[in-house]
């Protein structure tokens, strides 16, 4: 099957039902290594495909009609291991066999001289040995330390990336509604903030408007998603401010009388 990666790729940046399909379709087949180097890259990076991935595998591998028992452990599914792994499990291991060469080495010299060690000097070879094996185990330690520090840093990004994937892409609903008219000029001119604008999380905002409506005013902020997460009702001036905090991320207000929606803008909060 040949395909271009970026028709299987969705919107959200992850992989369709159909690339999905193949990739579960290719790993039971015993040809997972051999798609595209810019598919394997993009599921080695992205936690969400590669656990799609492994759950249409699942089901495509189970026989039909049957409770599945087998440990899904044991699916041969590529092992995705950081470089920085191998290189530090190869300094370990060239490590222990410099250590081992060198006392080798020195016990080999001490047969060929025939000479009786006094009792003081074996234990203080003894003592050389104890803390060169400490030493040994200190690196070892300190190489898992970093490995887990290396994995917690990775799963720190892949938290961020979600973070901002879920809170800051725009609302296909209410972009529409940001660039739309409502009433005439005449009737209500938003003169702050902007239809636009960026501001701190803790930040308040100013909301200033010329208006010839005598109607109390009420005030809504939706967050990306569509959920209503601020409300203020009657707002009888012509001015009002926001004190609220609000996580980052990217929200949409309007204002509107009980019957009408005056204005409609959005508002992107960070740290």
């Amino acid at each position: 099957m040949n395909f271009n990666i970026n028709k299987i790729i969705t919107s959200n940046g992850h992989l369709s039902d159909e690339g999905i399909s193949y990739c579960a379709e290719q790993l039971i087949e015993g040809n997972y290594e051999d798609l595209p180097e810019e598919l394997l890259s993009h599921i080695e990076e992205c936690h969400k495909c590669k656990k799609n991935i492994f759950a249409a595998y699942d089901n495509l591998s189970k026989p039909s009609g049957l409770v599945d028992t087998e440990d899904k452990t044991k699916a041969k599914f590529p092992v995705f291991r950081s470089n920085v792994f191998k290189i530090a499990a190869a300094i370990i291991i060239l490590f222990g066999l410099f250590v081992l060469i060198q006392v080798s080495i020195k016990n080999s010299d001490n047969k060929l001289s025939g000479n009786q060690k006094p009792a003081e000097q074996f234990s203080d070879d003894t003592v050389n040995n104890t803390q060169q094996k400490t030493d040994v185990e200190d690196d070892i330690a300190s190489s898992d330390i970093l490995a887990e520090d290396e994995v917690n840093a990775e799963r720190d990004l892949d938290e961020q990336k979600t973070y901002l994937t879920d809170h800051f892409t725009p609302s296909e609903k209410f972009e529409a509604f940001v660039n739309a008219t409502f009433r005439d000029d005449n009737d209500f001119e938003l003169v702050k903030p902007e239809k636009t604008q960026e501001f701190k999380i803790n930040d308040n905002i100013e909301f200033k408007w010329k208006t010839n409506i005598t109607e109390p005013l009420t005030l809504i902020f939706y967050n990306n998603s569509g959920k209503e997460i601020f409300r203020s009702s009657q707002i009888s001036k012509t001015s009002y401010t926001l004190n609220q905090s609000f996580s980052p991320g990217l929200y949409y207000y309007k204002l509107e009388t009980e019957e009408n929606i005056l204005f409609f803008g959005k508002a992107l909060f960070k740290n």
